[in-house]
């Protein structure tokens, strides 16, 4: 299936583009997903935005699935799901509503 990863401030810098269309399995998980975007850019992002337990910096980033917040790297993606990965101080109400509407 098809799932649009975007990025904003140091992550878009980190991964060198604003989104990536990646195709993954039927059963993806946002995790998955970010295992692929690690493995493009050679292990950077998941040094970046997970900690040492492999968890998301929630203090450090936020993950929107479709324009909705998520904790956790085990939700299930859908085909033609839109993922975007925020630093913290890039956030705020404008760019929410940027994100949901895209």
């Amino acid at each position: 299936m098809k799932v649009y990863a975007r990025f904003y401030g140091d992550l878009e810098r980190l991964v060198g583009v604003r989104e990536l269309q990646l195709m993954v399995a039927e059963d993806a998980t946002l995790r998955d997903v970010l295992m692929v975007i690690d493995s493009i850019t050679g292990g950077r992002f998941a040094k970046t935005v997970l900690d040492e337990r492999g968890e998301f910096r929630v203090s450090s980033y936020v993950i929107l699935v479709n324009g909705e917040v998520v904790r956790s790297l085990d939700v299930r993606l859908t085909d033609e799901s839109s993922v975007a990965f925020v630093p913290a101080a890039v956030g705020g109400r404008r760019l929410l509503v940027c994100c949901r509407n895209s």
